[in-house]
């Protein structure tokens, strides 16, 4: 079973059941492992690892890194055959992803790499994606925090980790359309437009449908993406999306933009839907356009309702 079309020598998840890989943790007598031979080598379980283990008998509890083909080599040491790049993982974060997600993204924007080196482009999309989660860990760190126990492996094609320029010109090679195809893959609401009013013990669920991203504090950028606070105003806003069918079975679709914070801010509020939306407290339609309206004023503890309905 392969984890990652990438590396068809047999990258196989640790988790899975095919061929005999284990999941959970490995408990091994210390005196049940061997060093095979020379060189840089995996330990390996003697023949008498099968005997059952008795009460109080001190064993090594070992997280499975991840299931390869073996590589002996002629002094007995044993590696693990396939490419580290193609094990790599962004672990829980991928649960939330198709299998394989990321490489078939790769390879339908075409920038599938020619030979395999230190980067694959697929690692290179989950470094990019984890260096966001790291605000404050340099390039190097991101790499061996998502190389993770890998990088120790006795792995029979050499792996170190590379340095900044490597992933940067691994990076130009990426288009940005990639990475908003893999936003829109798990971005959206939890269900479709098309599904009742959704409640729970009575209250309504709304999902919050914004986020904000700090850039650089420049004029062309104040003019492009609006501001919500400067950074000794607290940004205390929320914007929500709710939606659900009206009395005459048309989808009505609200955002709300709320001010929780003593000063007015402007906000570029995101939209589910471009088209006409109606604003109901200040009583004016407005146009949306790219699926926001940039330089919204919303005046101190005040907020902003937008409506738009459309047939079901």
């Amino acid at each position: 079973m392969e984890f990652h079309p990438v590396s068809p020598a047999g990258a196989i998840p640790a988790s899975c059941d095919a061929g005999g890989a284990l999941s959970g943790i490995v408990a091994i007598r210390p005196g049940d492992l061997r060093f095979p031979g020379s060189g840089m080598s995996a330990l390996v379980a003697g023949p008498d690892a099968a005997r059952p283990v008795s009460g109080g008998e001190v064993l090594v509890f070992c997280h499975p890194v991840a299931a390869a083909p073996a590589v002996v080599r002629r002094g007995g040491a044993v590696q693990a055959a396939g490419w580290l790049p193609g094990h790599v993982t962004l672990g829980a974060l991928e649960a939330y992803l198709p299998a394989g997600e990321i490489e078939e993204l790769v390879e339908d924007f075409g920038c599938w790499e020619r030979r395999q080196r230190l980067l694959s482009s697929a690692m290179a999309v989950r470094l990019l994606i984890a260096a966001a989660l790291i605000p404050d860990g340099d390039i190097p760190e991101v790499i061996r925090r998502v190389a993770g126990l890998l990088e120790l492996l006795p792995w029979a094609r050499p792996w170190h980790a590379p340095g900044t320029e490597a992933l940067t010109r691994r990076l130009e090679t990426i288009p940005a359309e990639l990475f908003e195809a893999l936003f829109w893959q798990l971005a959206g609401p939890a269900a479709g437009e098309d599904a009742p009013g959704m409640t729970w013990r009575g209250f309504l669920v709304c999902a919050l449908d914004g986020f904000q991203v700090a850039v650089p504090d420049t004029d062309e950028n104040r003019a492009y993406f609006g501001s919500s606070g400067t950074a000794t105003t607290p940004r205390r806003s929320l914007i929500l999306h709710r939606w659900g069918p009206d009395s005459a079975g048309q989808v009505e679709r609200f955002i709300v933009a709320l001010n929780f914070s003593p000063y007015d801010q402007t906000v570029t509020t995101p939209f589910s839907v471009d088209g006409a939306w109606h604003e109901l407290l200040a009583n004016q339609t407005v146009d949306v356009s790219n699926n926001a309206l940039p330089g919204v004023l919303v005046t101190s503890n005040w907020g902003r309702i937008y409506v738009n309905t459309s047939p079901a």
